[in-house]
């Protein structure tokens, strides 16, 4: 059922001289990003930012995805809503309630986009892309993760493989390849001509295996195939960004600390 944004735990909440500091170490590219805070608890480890559609604030996941809270991006007071809760959580349209993974997939599938002509579908298990265009239905690809439809519904962008060598793919619903290249975490900019993204620095060990070891962020210009770099950090992982539905704020996690990075973004790449 739909759950209504209520309080339920209301956690401390440290910002700027509060901050850890790995977050001290970060650099960005101010010709994109300005004005940076930075949300950490002592108790949870934040993850998975995903704006409201008012951008009242935002919904997060807590360590390996257990729990769900809310932080008010004004007054950065964050409230626990559900202790133990797993699984997909998005806001529904009315930015008041969260739609919770029994009602987001159904019969296996989360509808991303649909309208008269077209739907657009995520099947979970074995991560296939279906699009139907008037009836007609075809799979856009397979083992595909991190997908998301650009807010004018035209291209698609999704990741494939593991998470610290994966490849991030951006086309258009016809299957037209417009971009592939490392990266996943894919959040687009509501002109749909850019997005950012996470590409990650994978590491060996000293047993043969890879790790995780770093991350930075990145925009794309889709049109262009251009990337610009838009964080700098030994001592931060930059996952998961989330552009705010106006386009003007970001927010990210930080995989080491388990902090929530809230960043400015400048209008059209550097007019602030």
């Amino acid at each position: 059922m739909r759950r209504v944004i209520k309080c339920v735990v209301i956690l401390a909440v440290l910002v700027g001289a509060g901050t850890r500091a790995s977050e001290k170490q970060l650099q960005v590219n101010t010709n994109y990003l300005y004005d940076m805070r930075v949300v950490s608890t002592p108790k949870q480890f934040l993850v998975t930012p995903r704006w409201s559609p008012t951008e009242s604030g935002l919904l997060l996941s807590g360590k390996n995805g257990v729990g769900l809270f809310f932080l008010n991006t004004k007054d950065l007071i964050l409230q626990e809503l559900v202790a133990d809760y797993k699984g997909a959580a998005l806001w529904a349209a009315d930015g008041q309630s969260v739609l919770t993974q029994q009602e987001l997939y159904k019969q296996g599938r989360i509808i991303l986009f649909e309208n008269e002509h077209t739907q657009v579908a995520h099947e979970d298990y074995y991560g296939q892309i279906f699009v139907t265009t008037n009836g007609k239905t075809k799979i856009l690809a397979q083992e595909a993760w991190g997908v998301t439809i650009s807010p004018n519904g035209k291209y698609i962008a999704f990741c494939l493989g593991h998470l610290i060598s994966s490849q991030l793919t951006v086309m258009k619903l016809d299957g037209q390849s417009i971009y592939t290249g490392p990266g996943t975490h894919p959040a687009w900019l509501p002109q749909s001509d850019r997005l950012i993204y996470t590409v990650p620095e994978p590491q060996l060990t000293a047993q043969g295996g890879i790790k995780l070891s770093g991350a930075e962020l990145y925009l794309l210009d889709i049109h262009k195939s251009q990337s610009t770099q838009l964080t700098f950090s030994q001592d931060t992982i930059e996952m998961q960004p989330a552009v705010s539905p106006s386009g003007t704020q970001l927010a990210f996690s930080d995989w080491i600390s388990g902090s929530l990075v809230l960043i400015r973004l400048a209008n059209q790449g550097g007019e602030q």
